[in-house]
């Protein structure tokens, strides 16, 4: 249905982008930090650490994997509700238009809709983001404290998976091509 992103489109994926990876980069800026100063330990805090039981890291896995549960969860919460007012003619909950640097809604029809589709993405994937961003700090922190490879592993492999974050002009176009499906299909169960 859309091949080409709209201007308006392509400056929310860039900004988009531009947003991802600040966290991203946030999260490689404290990794740093915390291998730095995990390495300036002295051996016999190492084999201290080391030899303790990782409580700390086992919370640390565990906030990770609540948090990919509660991001799981979560979008599908908001594509779903996004999905319902944009096929009620709504604008969706948490996008307004004209809200803060979003520029106005085009006329109606499929590029409105596509366009509130369009926001519904921007916060989903920001929110993902964000959420496993929390997970990193998490674990992170919790390796500074025990000194554990096993929040510091966690940390590393949430990271990678931030990427997964990573929007681009062709995932928001293929995104908003299979939600107007989803809004065709709601709108014919209301007649």
């Amino acid at each position: 249905m859309y091949e080409e992103p709209t201007p308006q489109m392509s400056a929310m994926v860039r900004m988009l982008q531009i947003l991802v990876a600040s966290l991203i980069l946030g999260c490689v800026v404290f990794l740093t930090v915390a291998m730095v100063m995990a390495a300036g330990r002295g051996p016999e805090e190492a084999v201290a650490d080391e030899a303790a039981t990782p409580v700390l890291s086992l919370v640390g896995l565990f906030v990770a994997v609540m948090t990919l549960g509660a991001r799981l969860v979560l979008r599908s919460t908001l594509i779903a509700q996004g999905v319902k007012a944009v096929a009620e003619g709504k604008d969706p909950p948490g996008v307004r238009a004209g809200a803060g640097s979003s520029p106005e809604l085009p006329p109606e029809g499929i590029e409105r809709d596509a366009f509130r589709l369009a926001r519904v993405y921007f916060n989903i994937t920001l929110l993902s983001a964000v959420l496993v961003e929390g997970a990193v700090f998490v674990n992170l922190v919790f390796h500074l404290v025990e000194g554990q490879m096993l929040s510091l592993a966690v940390a590393i492999v949430l990271i990678l998976g931030m990427g997964l974050h990573w929007p681009t002009a062709y995932g928001l176009m293929r995104w908003i091509e299979i939600r107007l499906r989803d809004v065709a299909a709601q709108r014919g169960l209301a007649r």
